[in-house]
């Protein structure tokens, strides 16, 4: 009875203009829909319905005994498991794509990738890099920026910054980055429109904060310059290539430091903060004898301040050379340490300032060419009357990539000390910022007082003390930075000049994969 009652069901829905079926099997005016509409077309039943409805009633009855043979066919395919007709009739009038509500998880087999799309395809991907599963989820290894918490903000920059100028500056405090008057970048969060992605964040002890940057790629021209301000430490993070042609510099500027160094002191007052110099001492019935403030340490000792001889009465000792700063590993990025000032309240030579951090990290390489230079060097201790300032300690500069190529120059050098003044005649000269090579800055000339100390370079990581003289003592000069280059193993390629040189202070890592 069920199936004679489906035949007579069938019979009435193929003699009507439309029909369809629903998935609880009732007939609604629409067009016949999935697998059906595929035997139905496939059967002589159809052709003689739509002669049918134009011939004579007679020819009605003919019409039902094709469809009730038809109908008899389609049961029993049907019944046979046909597939097709099964599937399309269920589910082919209201499911969704083949793929909808398919579960599908990322999972790693050796350094490929089973990865997903948005519609649930399951599609193979080649990891470079390895592919790594965590929590059973698999996905393609990608490198962990160093000293960054969030390591996603290395993709979250969509702008290609190409620098082609002199007067490209990046300010580390608020996130703006001007070319000379132009804005290219507003500060704080609102700058993010532009493409480059500013972001803060804070690092352990007394280590200076980051101000990061993150951009799709950059690249500075060769003949332009970068310049990097401000208090907090400069990170450029790249998802592509950086290749540096021109210059990028965070040294020290005179007694101010670079991005995250410490600046140097002044008046009578040592270098505040790790690596700080002192400041000259003073010495006799009214203070007449004054000493030379000492060089910024870093990766080695600042240099001592020259003292203040005299025939009679109690030497003026120069002041102590600032300590060495515990960032050997890389754990944690510092700048160098300022120099101190001389002991002259009024005249006395200002320390020079320590120079900057620099870190640059790209998920693809990092490449200084011929005509690139990467700089971080320490500020210049000036000339003081009877007491000149101590030199500021060179910076850091942190390059890493999948691989990190040095053609040209990376350079992190301590300042020259500034020289005393004895002489009414003539007057000290000021030290020497930190160079471009693996040549120590030179101190400044003492006029009738002890010349400045040279500053820490090469295979130096010290600087050198100033000279002692009857008539003022010459600043300490600043010692040597430090430099790291992280990639994946054996893909740091130096062919041009690092200085310091020292292995103890240009130190080559490992990436860390994530």
């Amino acid at each position: 009875m069920k199936r004679h009652a489906c035949l007579t069901a069938l019979i009435l829905c193929v003699s009507a203009t439309a029909c369809s079926v629903d998935r609880e099997g009732r007939f609604e005016g629409a067009a016949i829909d999935g697998g059906l509409v595929d035997l139905m077309t496939r059967d002589s039943a159809r052709d003689a319905i739509v002669d049918a409805n134009r011939d004579a009633a007679e020819e009605d009855a003919q019409i039902l005994d094709a469809a009730m043979v038809d109908a008899e066919i389609l049961d029993a395919d049907i019944d046979a498991g046909d597939v097709d007709a099964a599937v399309d009739l269920d589910a082919g009038v209201d499911a969704g794509p083949p793929d909808a509500g398919a579960t599908c998880i990322p999972r790693c087999s050796g350094g490929t990738l089973a990865d997903c799309t948005p519609t649930g395809m399951t599609i193979t991907v080649t990891c470079s890099l390895g592919c790594i599963e965590t929590g059973g989820i698999g996905a393609c290894g990608r490198i962990r920026p160093s000293h960054v918490p969030d390591p996603t903000l290395l993709f979250a920059g969509t702008a290609a910054v190409a620098v082609t100028t002199t007067s490209y500056t990046i300010n580390t405090d608020t996130g703006e980055i001007r070319d000379g008057a132009t804005v290219l970048r507003a500060a704080g969060a609102a700058g993010d429109v532009t493409g480059i992605v500013f972001r803060t964040a804070v690092q352990a002890d007394m280590a200076p904060e980051l101000g990061i940057f993150a951009m799709r790629s950059f690249r500075v021209a060769a003949g332009a310059t970068v310049t990097g301000i401000g208090a907090r430490a400069l990170v450029i993070l790249s998802t592509e290539s950086v290749i540096i042609d021109g210059v990028i510099d965070v040294g020290a500027r005179g007694n101010t430091a670079g991005p995250g160094g410490r600046n140097g002191g002044r008046d009578r007052n040592g270098a505040a903060g790790p690596g700080g110099g002192a400041r000259g001492e003073l010495r006799g019935t009214f203070g007449e004898n004054q000493s030379a403030g000492g060089g910024g340490g870093h990766s080695g000792v600042g240099g001592q301040g020259g003292d203040h001889d005299v025939l009679v009465g109690t030497d003026a000792p120069g002041g102590a050379g600032g300590a060495v700063i515990a960032d050997g590993d890389g754990a944690v990025l510092y700048g160098g340490g300022g120099g101190g000032a001389g002991a002259n309240a009024a005249d006395g030579g200002p320390g020079g300032g320590g120079g900057g951090v620099l870190q640059i990290t790209s998920a693809a390489s990092v490449t200084v060419s011929a005509t690139g230079i990467v700089r971080a060097p320490g500020g210049p201790g000036e000339g003081g009357d009877r007491s000149g300032g101590g030199g500021g300690a060179g910076g850091t500069v942190f390059l890493e990539g999948t691989s990190v190529a040095v053609v040209g120059l990376v350079v992190a050098n301590g300042g020259g000390g500034g020289g005393g003044d004895g002489d009414i005649f003539s007057g000290p000269g000021d030290g020497a910022r930190g160079g471009d090579a693996t040549t120590a800055a030179s101190g400044g000339s003492g006029a009738g007082a002890g010349s400045g100390g040279t500053g820490g370079a090469g295979l130096t990581l010290g600087g050198a003390d100033g000279g002692d003289a009857r008539g003022g003592g010459g600043g300490g000069g600043g010692a040597a930075g430090r430099l790291f280059f992280a990639a994946l193993a054996a893909s740091v390629s130096i062919a041009g000049t690092t200085s310091p040189s020292d292995p103890a202070a240009r130190v080559t890592r490992v990436v860390t994969i994530f």
